[in-house]
């Protein structure tokens, strides 16, 4: 009986290590994936909460001088304006240039005086309708690692106002932090692209996150090459895991059965 339970053992044990293989392989994969989500969900919500920062900033600073330039009806970047400009940074905790454009010139001022518009054209993407804020970017942001500045704005029927937002600086700050991923874009709901980065292959495995608080998408690419080797890990932890269990296992069996079996001689020898 005991050689009959041996062979049968013997015959069914490399189909339980490759059970335990396959095993080992697909929940390691379902590791890796949930790794990803969870480490790039983790970096959503930070940038949201960058992006959601910057415009309520911008939004206070904005409406600080909205108030003012209402106050003194100015038409044009008079001496005026310029020094509501200059008081705003020195009484405030705000050091963000605010800057003005009338509608009737052609020159925009700020708290370091007033200067002709020139540069890279500005061209309104996307809005922020609870704040009343619309969001302009630099046009000529096709190459493969764009990272322009974006201004929150507010328009009136005779001037403008402008002030730049960090967000988008400081998500690519963070970017390099999250080692699975190695490109990112950020895209506001009407398909605007604010952010692009792209250090990968161009046919990189992508995951992609729709804010639920703000109106951005935002598309990581999956680093390979840190991807597999997360996998690797979690499978050789889970093989190791699965090995001794089934080694704990076998030996656990061994002893029962031989409990069983001095049981049985006891009671046979007692009978008799």
């Amino acid at each position: 009986m005991l050689k009959f339970d041996n062979m049968t053992r013997n015959k069914q044990f490399p189909w339980l290590i490759i059970a335990m293989v396959l095993f080992c392989a697909v929940a390691s994969y379902y590791f890796v994936h949930h790794t990803i989500f969870k480490t790039f969900s983790i970096k959503v919500v930070k940038f949201d909460n960058l992006y959601v920062e910057g415009l309520t900033k911008a939004n206070h600073n904005l409406k600080a001088i909205q108030n003012e330039l209402h106050g003194i009806q100015a038409k044009a970047c008079s001496a005026e304006v310029l020094q509501v400009l200059t008081d705003h940074i020195l009484t405030s905790n705000e050091q963000d240039l605010v800057w003005v454009k009338y509608l009737s010139e052609s020159v925009i001022c700020s708290a370091i005086g007033t200067t002709q518009i020139y540069g890279p054209k500005y061209v309104k993407v996307g809005e922020s309708s609870e704040r009343g804020l619309y969001i302009f970017q630099q046009t000529n942001n096709n190459n493969s690692n764009a990272l322009w500045p974006i201004y929150a704005a507010r328009l009136f029927d005779n001037f403008e106002l402008f002030v730049s937002v960090d967000a988008v600086q400081n998500m690519a700050d963070i970017l390099p932090y999250a080692t699975l991923s190695n490109g990112l874009s950020v895209h506001l709901s009407n398909g605007s692209e604010l952010l692009r980065i792209d250090h990968g292959a161009a046919d990189a495995e992508t995951m992609n996150f729709y804010s639920a608080t703000t109106d951005l998408r935002y598309c990581f690419s999956i680093d390979a090459a840190a991807k597999n080797w997360l996998w690797l890990n979690y499978f050789l932890t889970s093989m190791l895991a699965s090995g001794l269990m089934l080694f704990f296992g076998y030996l656990m069996s061994g002893l029962a059965k031989q409990l069983y079996l001095n049981r049985g001689i006891r009671n046979s020898v007692s009978i008799d």
